[in-house]
């Protein structure tokens, strides 16, 4: 069964240009992991696995981007004004998010909004 995504591509060929620098069996072993996931979860589209399973976590955010966001002060305002601040919408998924972020990774009201900011433009 091909398995083909809304802009028309099969997920193969896309996997393949998405991941250009890897070999045969490490593409495989991620189409194999989105068409599971997909069988666990027929209710979800194809794209929105694929969307889901390539996005960076917020913890790898946060390594590949701590140069830029380790001396960043923390902020008076609230987050929720922050993000409206940045044109992003404050959404429940996200808030639950926020006391795990500030326990765990001890980062503060401006890094939490930069984070969720640049995992929104990926």
């Amino acid at each position: 069964m091909k398995h083909i995504l809304k802009n028309g591509k099969r997920l193969v060929d896309f996997l393949i240009e998405y991941y250009p620098n890897k070999d045969s069996e490490e593409v495989r072993s991620v189409y194999n992991t989105i068409i599971n996931h997909r069988k666990r979860r027929p209710d979800k589209s194809l794209d929105d696995i694929v969307e889901q399973y390539l996005k960076p976590t917020i913890k790898q955010i946060l390594n590949i981007h701590w140069d830029k966001l380790k001396d960043m002060p923390d902020s008076e305002l609230s987050i929720s004004k922050l993000l409206k601040i940045k044109g992003l919408q404050y959404d429940r998924t996200f808030a639950n998010k926020v006391g795990t972020m500030q326990r765990e990774l001890k980062v503060n009201k401006n890094q939490i909004v930069e984070i969720y900011y640049i995992r929104e433009k990926l």
